[in-house]
């Protein structure tokens, strides 16, 4: 869940296996290892949203290292229309325009 909006659902073995949200990913790559090796931590650059008054189109696209203006059609569509919630495999649910696209 990002700002109030449910961005990605699936079984916890599948979001930690197969991430398919850029906010998942960041999240799984904010938290040290239980276990193995250790690696060096990511944090998602930005700042949550005010949800008083949230970013148009999808919630995350001010912070999502995947949206940037030089892919103009695919930002713009990140800015002005909020993602719906899909299945992308059995029980995996995203809402993301990137996975959207990637998926056909």
């Amino acid at each position: 869940m990002y700002a109030g909006e449910i961005v990605e659902s699936a079984p916890a073995s599948q979001i930690r296996t197969d991430p398919q949200h850029p906010y998942t990913r960041g999240l799984l790559d904010s938290f040290p290892p239980l276990t193995g090796e250790m690696r060096r931590l990511v944090g998602i650059a930005g700042a949550p949203p005010d949800l008083a008054a949230p970013p148009a189109g999808c919630r995350f696209h001010p912070r999502c290292p995947l949206c940037v203006p030089e892919h103009a059609a695919r930002f713009a569509r990140q800015t002005t229309e909020q993602p719906k919630l899909r299945e992308v495999a059995p029980e995996h649910f995203v809402a993301c325009h990137l996975v959207e696209g990637a998926q056909g």
